[in-house]
C-alpha cells in the first residue's frame, strides 16, 4: 500500500477530532449566553379575579418568575402584600419552585368589597391580583 493511503486514516481522524473540538461546544441545547441569570419578569399565572364569599379561602394565586433569557427561576423569594381591603394571606413570602413559580392564598374578610394583593420580587414591576368579596 503507497504511504500516502496508509497516512489517510490519520489524516482524517485527525480532522475529524479538530472539528470535534472547534465546533462540539457551540452545538450545547442551551442558548444562553455565559452570563448569570437575573430576575427580569414576574407574571401573574393564574388565580386572578375571584369572586369570594366572606371567609372564603380563594384558589392559589400562582405567579411564574423569568429570567432575561426566558427561563424560569427557581430559589427566589415573592413577598405578597395585600394592598387594598382586608382578609388574610396564608403566608407573606413563598419561594419559586423548578417551574420559576411561587403560590399563596388569600382567606376573605367579613367586609365585603375590592381586593388588591400585590406579589412583589426585588429588582422587577410588581404584579396586581385583583378580587371581591361579596
Amino acid at each position: 500500500m503507497p504511504a500516502a493511503l496508509r497516512r489517510s486514516p490519520r489524516m482524517l481522524a485527525l480532522a475529524g477530532a479538530a472539528f470535534t473540538l472547534l465546533f462540539a461546544p457551540g452545538c450545547d441545547d442551551d442558548d444562553d449566553p455565559v452570563a448569570p441569570a437575573v430576575a427580569f419578569d414576574l407574571n401573574v399565572t393564574s388565580g386572578n379575579n375571584q369572586t369570594l364569599a366572606r371567609s372564603a379561602v380563594s384558589a392559589p394565586m400562582v405567579v411564574t418568575l423569568l429570567d432575561q433569557y426566558g427561563d424560569p427561576m427557581a430559589g427566589q423569594i415573592v413577598t405578597w402584600d395585600i394592598e387594598t381591603g382586608g382578609g388574610s394571606l396564608a403566608s407573606e413570602t413563598s419561594v419559586t419552585d423548578n417551574d420559576g413559580e411561587a403560590t399563596t392564598t388569600y382567606t376573605a374578610g367579613i367586609v365585603p368589597g375590592a381586593i388588591t394583593i400585590e406579589a412583589r420580587v426585588t429588582g422587577v414591576p410588581n404584579v396586581l391580583f385583583h378580587h371581591t368579596v361579596q
